[in-house]
């Protein structure tokens, strides 16, 4: 992501404008929707950054379906890089992409400081 998100509400969509790698396409970055190529094993990664003040959960969806989640809230005049990562068995044509939860307040950073990030790619 190349820019912060600024008061980012509950259940928006992450995407993110900036792709290292896109082999076959099934990447969307105007959404962040990752469609599903073909069913396997798969292993999906995130981070987000967060400055004191501020907290999220942001969760991983396969479908509209909660598949992991994460939540941060730095303190004490702090920033935080929160991440984590997850296997999970996904069928072709599933839609996967990451949204905020609810209770969330302030922004979400992604700037020269550490980017908020997602990558993800097929096991076997």
């Amino acid at each position: 992501m190349s820019a912060s998100m600024k008061n980012v509400g509950e259940n928006h969509s992450l995407a993110f404008d900036v792709v290292k790698t896109n082999e076959g396409n099934a990447f969307h970055s105007n959404t962040g929707l990752f469609m599903v190529p073909e069913s396997g094993l798969y292993v999906f990664t995130w981070s987000f950054r967060l400055l004191s003040g501020n907290y999220h959960s942001v969760e991983l969806a396969v479908n509209g379906q909660s598949a992991g989640v994460i939540f941060s809230v730095p303190t004490g005049g702090t920033q935080t890089g929160t991440s984590t990562t997850i296997v999970i068995h996904a069928t072709k044509d599933d839609n996967i992409y990451l949204r905020t939860k609810e209770n969330n307040v302030g922004d979400i950073f992604s700037d020269r400081y550490g980017h908020t990030s997602f990558a993800g790619w097929k096991l076997f």
